[in-house]
């Protein structure tokens, strides 16, 4: 995620000290209204998500400010139906190898009478 603005830009001194608690950077008569911690809280819900913010600026141009934050990739779920054991353990071996999710079924009817066999469930 990316912010951008086009205000009066933070001094390279001051840069770490935005993200302290209650701290607001710069001269008295360019200090705005505020308390201070609005990035402060910014940069401890990044965290607390595993991420990372950044700011870069400069005076009289603006700032740009980026965070990432690490995001679960979900597990493919597949329905694997087969009525030979061998195969189906094969076919089941491969796709969990490959990181997929597996339902097993050894016929159509024990498949779609699977919970997890409504594909209202798979998105």
């Amino acid at each position: 995620m990316l912010v951008t603005d086009t205000g009066v830009g933070i001094a390279p001194e001051d840069q770490e000290a935005i993200f302290e608690e209650f701290r607001q950077v710069g001269t008295a008569a360019k200090k705005v209204e505020g308390t201070g911690l609005g990035l402060a809280l910014c940069r401890k819900f990044v965290e607390l998500h595993g991420g990372k913010i950044r700011g870069q600026s400069e005076v009289g141009r603006g700032s740009t400010f980026t965070f990432t934050i690490p995001v679960p990739v979900a597990k493919e779920l597949i329905l694997v139906v087969e009525d030979h054991d061998k195969n189906r353990k094969l076919v089941r071996d491969v796709l969990t190898f490959k990181g997929y999710e597996i339902i097993e079924a050894e016929t159509g009817e024990e498949a779609s009478a699977s919970p997890k066999s409504d594909t209202r469930a798979w998105s």
